[in-house]
């Protein structure tokens, strides 16, 4: 992936942060201190310049081609009947993920420009603007990356933006940048071809993903849930997947050390039923609905279904807090499967994480693994001149500042302890 750094200044919770991202990265620090926006926004510059970034804004571009074809199909006169036609023939001939490439879809935005009823609806103008901008920048991939992480961003953080006229956002390394000022009008994003391309990036955020809808579906734009949930819920079900190869056969003969982890931790496996359109987790003879497992399965099961329906190499994955639904055991498990596929599959990760046990557990398998320089850590402080956070990396010498702030914890419970005793004597 080369030399990466993401710098996030006044956003949010967030005062500061220069993060050099390597192929695991750990982040710590107390809840409401940004770990969570951090993950939000690198995953919007990351699906910017992948391939989940084109299949979003498809979405968005249908989204608005639906409601231009909306408003014509109320409309009576004999003009809005002929560009009825162009629209079902568009749809007919196209699928959702390509249908920008159609040159139908040009020739109905020259017919649909100049005319009167245009402008009788603000919401019908607007759409056909946004729409007519995607179009235009389809060729253009620096522009077009921009517009991407504009309406990414907005859905990730549900149009709720708290920033600044001096926060700003970037991602660089050492070919090329994408820096975001605010407010995000089209002059203050600014987009320079970078010398790497992330072909698959998931945000797991929890294991309950499987319980948020009960029917996979294809991904609609401005629904209940938000676009990486959506996302990864299609992956899980394979619904993305048909040209991906079996684990089988994807993955190196050296990496079966990571199937062999995963399945001695699940004793069985979660599975995708086409026909009923729901997810199960089947344990030898036994059967059962996802909503009646585990959450420490499911979180394992995520991983699990990813590589079952074929994880690419040069992947991105950010996860909030993987450990926190796994017993002590299995979170040795889960660190040394993650060091695992990030050495020999070339899978890169960034995780938020409150265990010392589980940083730990990276810590030492980073090592054992060879991946040691490839691996940093950070935690939140609290800023000195405001109330929000900064994130400062931990040299691995250094390691214990990190430990020493987790087990504050250990030290109040140990006080309360001694004084319950005393009370004895």
């Amino acid at each position: 992936m080369g030399a990466l750094k993401l710098e996030i200044k006044d956003f949010g919770p967030i005062n500061e942060a220069e993060l050099n991202i390597g192929k695991i990265n750990i982040i710590s620090g107390i809840n409401g201190s940004g770990k969570s926006t951090t993950s939000k926004i690198l995953y919007s510059f990351l699906a910017s310049i992948s391939q989940e970034g084109i299949n979003f804004q498809n979405i968005v571009a249908s989204k608005y081609l639906g409601d231009i074809e909306r408003f014509i199909r109320f409309s009576a006169d004999d003009y809005s009947e002929d560009l009825r036609k162009k629209f079902r023939n568009i749809r007919n001939s196209t699928s959702t993920t390509d249908f920008l490439d159609n040159k139908d879809i040009k020739n109905v935005l020259l017919d649909l420009k100049g005319k009167e009823y245009i402008k009788s609806s603000k919401n019908f103008e607007k759409s056909i603007e946004e729409f007519e901008k995607i179009y235009k920048l389809r060729d253009n991939l620096e522009k077009r990356g921009t517009l991407i992480f504009r309406d990414l961003i907005l859905n990730e953080f549900n149009n709720d933006i708290h920033s600044s006229i001096d926060s700003n956002l970037s991602l660089v390394n050492e070919k090329g940048s994408f820096m975001i000022n605010f407010p995000l009008t089209d002059n203050n994003l600014r987009y320079q071809k970078m010398s790497f391309f992330v072909n698959d990036v998931f945000y797991i955020e929890t294991p309950f993903i499987f319980d948020f809808i009960s029917n996979a579906r294809r991904t609609t734009y401005g629904n209940n849930i938000l676009y990486h949930q959506n996302s990864l819920i299609e992956r899980l079900s394979g619904l993305k997947t048909e040209d991906k190869l079996p684990v089988s056969n994807l993955y190196s003969e050296s990496n079966n050390q990571v199937i062999e982890i995963i399945n001695e931790i699940m004793q069985g496996m979660i599975k995708y039923n086409i026909k009923e359109r729901k997810f199960s987790y089947k344990k030898f003879n036994d059967e059962h609905d996802i909503k009646n497992t585990a959450a420490g399965i499911k979180m394992i099961g995520i991983l699990q279904l990813l590589l079952n329906n074929g994880l690419d190499t040069n992947s991105f994955i950010i996860m909030d807090e993987p450990e926190v639904h796994l017993h002590p055991s299995w979170q040795i498990k889960l660190a040394e499967v993650i060091v695992l596929l990030s050495k020999y599959e070339d899978i890169n990760f960034y995780i938020n994480s409150h265990s010392p046990q589980f940083i730990d557990s990276v810590e030492v398998f980073s090592e054992k693994y060879g991946l040691e320089d490839e691996t940093n850590f950070y935690i939140t402080q609290k800023a000195e001149s405001s109330d929000k956070f900064d994130f400062i990396e931990i040299d691995r010498q250094n390691i214990n500042v990190l430990y020493n702030d987790l087990s504050n914890s250990f030290e109040i419970i140990d006080k309360i302890r001694g004084q319950n005793l005393a009370k004895k004597f």
